[in-house]
């Protein structure tokens, strides 16, 4: 599912898809090392809204030779212009969301077409480097209160900041949670707007039938009420006012996630009260 790209929103410089795996890919590994000229982050989300951490399977990921298990709902941080793959599974329990997201590049065709991921390999790579390579997958959740939403997953996980990668470089601040039932209150988030540009995406729970949300979401957005029943995603350029969001029902658990680009520092995208909030397990 392609949630967004410059063919949706022209003139977008983001790239994000993601789906459900069902069992482990064919061939395995089904791919082997290649290289971006873009900052990527690839994710692993379960599909357990009562154990939101479990994956359900392990796979191993080579970075430029060095390999990184991955075996729970989390992100990895790949710069560009450094060798990545083969990536592959070790084993499979649970069907899994895997995604991606391409930074500055703004189609599939940009970001993978000079990669050489087409080009046949076989072999693992070398390990090229001193360097530490896990440094770009967190060791550890940030979890924080949802901003003002209860039935949620409480605490949401954060699962990247520039707290937990230490890189070179701005990095998205990104976020998940699983939406339970309808929010409590008054239902809704309130009015905000950030500095930064936002992809707000709604995850359907159901893994056999993904583009059904489970629920029915509302949200105003320059003075214009939308309604959905889809997975779907509502990007946010930066000072941009969401008017409003809340659920008028909901059927079933399924995802929120939030990822705010060029700014992995939740201080400076939410406040103080925000950052006050977070504790690292």
């Amino acid at each position: 599912m392609t949630m967004i790209n410059d063919a949706l929103v022209p003139g977008v410089k983001y790239y994000f898809e993601g789906g459900w795996i069902h069992g482990i890919l064919v061939p395995n590994p089904p791919i082997y090392e290649h290289v971006h000229r873009f900052n990527e982050i690839v994710m692993m989300i379960g599909s357990d809204p009562e154990n939101p951490e479990y994956l359900g399977g392990e796979l191993f990921y080579y970075v430029n030779g060095q390999e990184v298990i991955l075996n729970k709902t989390g992100a990895m941080f790949i710069p560009a212009g450094v060798k990545h793959g083969p990536m592959g599974y070790n084993k499979f329990e649970k069907d899994h969301m895997m995604a991606g997201v391409m930074l500055g590049a703004g189609s599939l065709s940009e970001g993978w077409g000079d990669s050489g991921v087409a080009e046949p390999k076989k072999e693992i790579p070398k390990n090229d480097s001193r360097k530490d390579f896990t440094v770009y997958k967190p060791k550890q959740y940030v979890r924080e209160v949802g901003h003002g939403v209860k039935n949620c997953t409480s605490p949401c996980l954060t699962l990247m900041s520039d707290g937990q990668v230490p890189v070179p470089a701005a990095i998205p601040y990104v976020n998940l949670c699983w939406i339970h039932d309808v929010p409590d209150g008054e239902a809704k988030v309130r009015e905000h707007q950030h500095k930064y540009n936002e992809l707000l995406v709604h995850f359907g729970g159901d893994t056999k039938n993904p583009f059904e949300l489970g629920a029915e979401i509302e949200f105003g957005l320059c003075g214009k009420k939308h309604v959905t029943n889809k997975t779907s995603a509502v990007y946010l350029p930066q000072e941009v006012k969401l008017d409003y969001l809340k659920w008028n029902k909901v059927t079933r658990p399924h995802l929120e996630l939030s990822i705010i680009f060029d700014c992995g520092d939740a201080k400076k995208i939410y406040g103080e009260i925000a950052a006050k909030n977070q504790a690292a397990e």
